[in-house]
């Protein structure tokens, strides 16, 4: 499980890029929680965006907003029949709390671990992951979530409180 949703204020269908739906997740900054087993396309509790097309994608770009969060990852939920990069559509949910354990455990230079504790702002990674480095340049280098609970250890869940 990548996002559950605590308290949700939006959940709504979206059309998913084609190259969100494909998109290889093991490319740039080193994730020990992304492994051979990673599905390919956007994961659950990944920061989205509108792409120029209207579509949605991951929020990598400076220039990009943040529009959410993805609610599952491309592939689906394994009991469903008719996955996101099958028909297109990925559910987008904003505001509220949720709880994530899918984020970035290296800093954008990747040369240094990142922690996650209550009160920390998250910004948005290359790879349109939250993180807690403050450098990272997607979504304008803005904040799109705050931490309520953070993780002990890598790979615990955090709770995290949605800005937008």
């Amino acid at each position: 499980m990548a996002l559950e949703q605590l308290h949700k204020v939006v959940a709504r269908p979206v059309s998913l890029s084609d190259a969100a739906a494909v998109q290889d997740n093991s490319a740039g900054i080193t994730n020990a929680l992304i492994t051979a087993e990673t599905p390919l396309g956007v994961l659950g509790g990944s920061v989205a965006a509108v792409k120029t097309d209207g579509t949605y994608g991951p929020c990598t770009g400076a220039g990009e907003l943040a529009a959410g969060l993805f609610g599952i990852d491309a592939a689906g939920e394994p009991f469903e029949s008719n996955r996101p990069k099958d028909h297109g559509k990925i559910t987008l949910v904003s505001g509220g709390f949720h709880s994530v354990d899918m984020y970035e455990v290296r800093n954008e230079l990747d040369n240094a671990d990142l922690t996650y504790t209550a009160a920390d702002l998250l910004y948005v990674s290359a790879r349109g992951l939250l993180t807690s480095d403050s450098t990272a340049t997607a979504n304008g280098g803005n904040a799109v979530a705050l931490v309520e609970q953070g993780a002990a250890e890598l790979g615990e869940p955090i709770v995290i409180k949605l800005l937008a």
